[in-house]
């Protein structure tokens, strides 16, 4: 018997593609640069606790609470400039984004794809060209027609990106499974439950 799930969709970072180099030490080196001192743990316990899909937000968040009044908080447009500096990197200075791995392997995602008729998508937070590079280095990028990013619709915990990657793929909801690794991820399968 044939399975009921026909599509899946992944989220990606934490579940493709492995960021405690990239985009979790972006973080932590921006907040450094503000005079914060941000710890894997500290962004463990935020990303726990929800609201917490937009790292250039939750980058602020802790820079701000991490001062505690004690100086002038930067702006989001500053702390995102800082992190996106370390990210993508700057002239000669390769960024943490090269650092990042493929968690899933290529072997597998390929299966996956032959297996489910209405096939796969990224539902991720990532900006869509930090989306697009991610797949297109590690050779994946067929597997992915539908990339639901960013510049799509609000974030998770919202249904929307969800929402938007099922319509694109043309499929229901209760014959796709959703892979995440966040309570955001958690709340926005939930919500779009069958």
């Amino acid at each position: 018997m044939a399975s009921p799930v026909q599509a899946l969709l992944l989220d990606m970072d934490g579940v493709l593609a492995e960021v405690s180099q990239s985009y979790r030490q972006a973080i932590i080196d921006t907040a450094r640069h503000f005079g914060v001192s941000v710890t894997h743990e500290d962004i463990d316990q935020h990303k726990l606790a929800g609201n917490a899909n937009n790292d250039w937000q939750l980058t602020h968040r802790l820079v701000v609470d991490g001062l505690n009044g004690a100086s002038s908080a930067p702006t989001l447009e500053a702390v995102t400039a800082q992190f996106e500096a370390l990210y993508q990197g700057v002239g000669n200075t390769p960024g943490l984004c090269e650092l990042e791995t493929l968690l899933t392997p290529k072997g597998l995602l390929r299966e996956l794809h032959r297996r489910l008729p209405k096939g796969m998508a990224v539902v991720t937070g990532r900006p869509r060209k930090d989306c697009a590079k991610f797949l297109t280095t590690h050779g994946i990028e067929d597997l992915f027609p539908v990339q639901i990013c960013m510049e799509d619709c609000p974030p998770k915990p919202s249904p929307e990106p969800i929402l938007l990657a099922l319509k694109a793929l043309g499929v229901e909801a209760c014959h796709a499974a959703m892979v995440g690794d966040t309570v955001d991820d958690i709340i926005a399968g939930r919500r779009i439950y069958c």
